[in-house]
């Protein structure tokens, strides 16, 4: 499966040198391409585009994944300003951010938009995508450092995360940030088999896995950007995400 997107990344790239593709995408995720291209380090139009169309390919499998990586971003963000980070920063970690779950291209439709806990199978299908998501972005030049954040976003500060298992510094800031970015907006997420946390009680979790599932100084300047901003992610804009998160997912009674 990793094989075969990989070959068609390469059957994009022909084909836009070729000059026979023409991206624009759905006007739902026009909004992520603008933020892509705002933020994106590569000169190459070329370039560019593909990594368009792979964000494309994500967003029209799993129309949640563009709300998720979109509010990733922003929060990472957030976080960003609050650590002090430099404008060239600010627009590296805001791409991670985007892209952090881009690997999920792999990932059967099936599964992800699965409207029930995920069995073990299907969670170590999900478990691939970091690393399908590094070699994809890899592949492009000028997309290194970011690959590497993504490769390492499910990565623990502790040393018990995955796929590699690495602790502490060892782990890139960008992938620590978009850690802590990810979490946060998967418990203030509808679920159809949980409840979604209040802002209020996934911070205090948050605060709780510092020092073992993530790095203490981002919870530090996480907690600190809610302050400062007002909470980016305000009660009205949670309460309109969770309406479309609802809306999207087929109805399932869950015993």
């Amino acid at each position: 499966m990793e094989l075969q997107w990989l070959i068609l990344v390469a059957i994009i790239l022909s084909t836009i040198l070729w000059g026979e593709m023409r991206l624009s995408g759905t006007a739902s995720n026009q909004t992520s391409q603008r933020r892509y291209r705002q933020s994106s380090p590569l000169e190459s139009n070329t370039h560019n585009q593909i990594i368009i169309t792979l964000i494309n390919t994500l967003f029209e499998k799993n129309p949640r994944e563009e709300q998720h990586s979109e509010r990733v971003a922003e929060l990472c963000l957030s976080i960003g300003r609050s650590l002090g980070l430099s404008n060239l920063e600010l627009e590296e970690l805001e791409l991670t951010g985007l892209l952090h779950d881009i690997g999920k291209i792999v990932v059967d439709e099936a599964i992800l938009n699965k409207a029930a806990r995920l069995d073990e199978r299907e969670w170590k299908n999900i478990q691939r995508h970091p690393v399908v998501g590094y070699r994809l972005l890899n592949f492009i030049p000028g997309m290194s450092s970011i690959a590497a954040s993504v490769l390492t976003h499910h990565e623990r500060w502790d040393g018990k995360g995955y796929p590699r298992g690495l602790k502490g510094e060892e782990i890139p800031l960008n992938a620590r940030i978009v850690a802590v970015a990810d979490a946060y907006d998967a418990m203030v997420s509808f679920r159809p088999y949980r409840s979604s946390l209040t802002h209020e009680e996934a911070l205090a979790e948050l605060q709780k896995q510092a020092g073992t599932q993530f790095d203490p100084r981002i919870i530090e300047a996480f907690v600190s950007s809610m302050g400062k901003e007002k909470d980016p992610i305000t009660p009205f804009r949670q309460k309109e995400y969770l309406a479309f998160q609802e809306s999207i997912y087929p109805r399932l009674v869950v015993e």
